[in-house]
């Protein structure tokens, strides 16, 4: 608050003290809410399952550090790259309700990468070195749409996304600089589930459909499809806070039923800063793959806010 004098700083505590009021008067609200829905709190009744009514909207800010000094070759052995390979990604989501059924929005992708000596510091790439070294950039951007297809079933929800390449040469094939993103289209198509089997517990469940597809439609070029699944395991130790444990695998389809894979594990916690704003942080490793990224490790941070 801003103390110009001895009366507008008498001003600036009554303010301060109003603030003060609205907040508690808001948290009391939320916890009347919170009588009304079994004592669950709002990280466990908001998951990607949920969808927002009319008038409401939410921003997410999800950041992931990935960084790797080996790969998995085609039959899953562990091969050291001699260097480290760093990408970040920022992936900026909005949302805005439209019904009790149907939202609709739009993704923005930030991602960086760099390459550095397999002993350097994974958090270097956050110096952003230039050359052929490393870039960051703005990948894609492109629509969404999330409808409840069940109306009897408010926790089992679809969500699809269009994204669409807007950088020059994200894959470095012609600036000799680091492989960032694809130069692909991706049409993303996610299913979420939702199980409250306990009061303080619950299962996330995600089966997605993930098309990468040559920008040109020349099918017989470039692209592949693939079908993630993932399992977040919370609880739900107080109120405004989380923990969990989460699973994926990831396989791209191709010859031999599954051209290449990885599987992650991670564990991660939420904290409910305020009744509209949420932190998350989250820790991952690759533990087993073919043809894919290797043993690798992933920090991640995000940020979401909410106008209920």
């Amino acid at each position: 608050m801003r103390e110009e004098a001895e009366e507008n700083a008498m001003a600036s505590e009554d303010q301060m003290e109003e603030e003060m009021e609205a907040e508690e008067e808001g948290w009391e609200d939320e916890e009347e809410e919170l009588e009304e829905t079994g004592d669950r709190n709002r990280l466990q009744l908001y998951t990607p399952s949920s969808l927002l009514e009319w008038g409401q909207w939410e921003v997410k800010y999800f950041q992931q550090l990935y960084s790797q000094t080996r790969f998995y070759d085609g039959n899953g052995e562990s091969i050291d790259q001699g260097s480290r390979s760093n990408f970040y990604s920022g992936i900026l989501n909005f949302t805005l309700g439209y019904n009790k059924r149907v939202n609709f929005g739009f993704d923005a992708w930030i991602q960086a990468a760099s390459i550095d000596s397999p002993e350097s510091s994974p958090f270097k790439l956050f110096t952003f070195p230039g050359g052929s070294q490393g870039r960051v950039l703005l990948s894609a951007i492109g629509p969404k749409v999330k409808w409840q297809p069940l109306r009897k079933v408010n926790d089992f929800t679809l969500q699809s996304s269009l994204l669409l390449p807007v950088a020059n040469d994200p894959e470095g094939r012609e600036n000799n600089r680091p492989f960032v993103a694809t130069q692909n289209i991706l049409w993303w198509t996610q299913i979420f589930y939702t199980w409250n089997f306990h009061e303080k517990a619950q299962l996330f469940s995600e089966i997605d459909l993930y098309w990468n597809i040559d920008r040109r439609l020349d099918f017989g070029q470039s692209g592949f499809f693939a079908t993630p699944a993932s399992a977040f395991l919370s609880y739900f130790p107080t109120q405004k806070a989380t923990v969990y444990v989460m699973n994926q695998f990831w396989p791209t389809l191709g010859e031999g039923v599954f051209s290449s894979w990885w599987y992650q594990a991670g564990v991660g916690a939420k904290y409910q800063v305020s009744k509209g704003v949420d932190l998350e942080v989250m820790y991952g490793r690759f533990l087993a793959g073919r043809g894919a990224a290797g043993p690798a490790t992933t920090f991640n941070f995000g940020v979401r806010f909410v106008k209920w």
